[in-house]
């Protein structure tokens, strides 16, 4: 059974019956935090945690020179930052919180919002880890345009050998098992450059022998 939920009855929930579990995290060490928990969740509920798959989510965008994978990543983002209420839309039906109500370039801290519901708080949790880097409070705009461009995980844009780089560093300091790839644009053209992500599953395949 696949799950996601980062609240802690989502947690328990996962120790006691996820065999593999859908996750995002603005960070290494913050993704790490949570696979404990998970395993931890697990051991307390007598199962071994290794038997527990997490898959972080994680989007790609691969060039054969690292000039081309930026010039892919900047044209995806003006793709976002014009397509932002298509990523409102997302961010809404995920959480159910209506972002209409705010002013659409104002601050919204995501305590105006009650986190009893579960599906609520984990999403909460990851854009504050990239508020506290960033260091610059969200706007609704910026929620829809950051949704809109490959969703809340990190971004890995490089040469094919660069994003293996990217993934393996994540793969060994936060302790998943593998990687949720995303697609780095709710509209246009996302899935592209299959051989060169071929290239990266062969790499990291390798890792896990």
């Amino acid at each position: 059974m696949f799950q996601a939920g980062a609240s802690k009855a989502g947690i328990d929930f996962a120790g006691k019956h996820a065999e593999g579990i859908y996750c995002g995290a603005a960070n290494i060490p913050d993704l790490l935090k949570y696979t404990k928990q998970i395993r931890a969740a697990a051991a307390a509920h007598r199962r071994d945690p290794s038997t527990v798959k997490i898959f972080c989510g994680m989007t790609t965008i691969i060039g054969r020179t690292l000039e081309e994978a930026y010039a892919k990543r900047d044209a995806a983002k003006e793709i976002a930052n014009t397509s932002y209420v298509g990523g409102l839309a997302a961010f809404c039906g995920y959480t159910g919180v209506d972002l209409s109500q705010y002013a659409l370039d104002e601050p919204f801290t995501f305590n105006e919002e009650s986190q009893d519901d579960a599906s609520i708080e984990g999403i909460f949790n990851i854009f504050k880890g990239i508020e506290r880097e960033n260091n610059e409070p969200w706007t609704p705009r910026q929620i829809g345009q950051r949704y809109a461009f490959g969703g809340l995980g990190p971004k890995a844009v490089g040469t094919p050998e660069m994003v293996a780089d990217f993934l393996e560093e994540w793969f060994e300091g936060a302790d998943v098992d593998g990687f949720n790839v995303q697609s780095e644009s709710l509209i246009g053209p996302s899935w592209r450059d299959t051989n060169m992500k071929l290239q990266i599953c062969r790499t990291l395949e390798a890792l896990k022998t």
